[in-house]
């Protein structure tokens, strides 16, 4: 999704119009959602990959290391336009509700409808078990890097604005916080702390003082990678180089497999990952 540029208080105004545009079809939702397991059942992997081949849903969709890309005619016309405008599967599980997922595979024309995705004679039995599937069937990333070394890199890189209140700060800072915590350069306070975990993962407040994560766990638009790999303004760190690609890497395959931490820190519960909204 682009970045349009967006104030909050459009943002909100959005947010808020889409929440009333929704209200009535989440509730018309039945109380059932497939859950993501650690460890899922191979014959029920069997039984909804069966399903995800009897209806054809690898025409158009990708899932794991199966991957459907669009083909051209002579003309540069998509052979099979619904191709172009299929998601990919892999990462649904971190990117939707899933209590969605088997309504809108039973009954698209109803809970999709602006998707064009075919409506098939299904039954709800077959959807669940499908949305189960597309659930379970990629397995979660490894986690090959620790929150420890994304703060060791926050706390080198980043030390000269993002810090919260210290009565106790060295002579060089500011006890109230650094620029990225106050009111600076006529924006509202922003409160990002990233000088630990329990800051990364808090994020920072908008001009309404809502919470905006900085973090979201597997998104590769996390506003915190987005803003340091120079794909959202401002870039950072603020007027300084870019971090080394390394670092960059570091902190981009932590989200990517789920921004992992410990259980509790400092009585902030951070894992399982943040649920956007609570």
């Amino acid at each position: 999704m682009p970045d349009l540029g967006l104030t909050d208080r459009e943002v909100t105004l959005l947010t808020r119009y889409l929440l009333l545009k929704a209200k009535d079809g989440i509730a018309s939702l039945p109380d059932w959602r497939p859950e993501r397991e650690d460890s899922p059942d191979p014959t029920r992997l069997e039984t909804g990959r069966a399903l995800w081949d009897q209806f054809n849903c690898k025409q158009c969709h990708s899932l794991g290391d199966e991957i459907v890309k669009p083909t051209w005619d002579e003309n540069g016309n998509p052979h099979l336009m619904s191709v172009i405008f299929a998601p990919a599967l892999d990462k649904t599980w971190t990117r939707t509700r899933l209590e969605w997922l088997a309504e809108g595979i039973q009954h698209p024309a109803k809970r999709i409808p602006w998707s064009g995705m075919l409506q098939v004679n299904m039954t709800q039995e077959q959807a669940r078990e499908l949305a189960w599937y597309i659930a379970n069937a990629v397995p979660s990333p490894k986690r090959t890097v620790a929150a420890s070394e994304v703060v060791d890199v926050m706390r080198r890189r980043c030390n000269g604005c993002h810090y919260g209140p210290d009565p106790k700060a060295s002579f060089n800072t500011n006890p109230e916080g650094g620029a990225g915590w106050l009111a600076t350069w006529g924006a509202k306070p922003r409160k990002l702390d990233l000088m630990s975990i329990e800051g990364i993962m808090r994020g920072a407040v908008d001009d309404f003082g809502n919470p905006r994560p900085s973090v979201v766990p597997y998104a590769e638009n996390s506003p915190l990678l987005m803003h340091i790999k120079g794909l959202k303004h401002p870039h950072m760190p603020f007027g300084m180089n870019p971090l080394p690609a390394e670092e960059i890497k570091l902190i981009e395959d932590w989200i990517a497999s789920g921004a992992p931490t410990p259980k509790e820190t400092s009585g902030i519960k951070v894992n399982p990952p943040i649920e956007m909204g609570d």
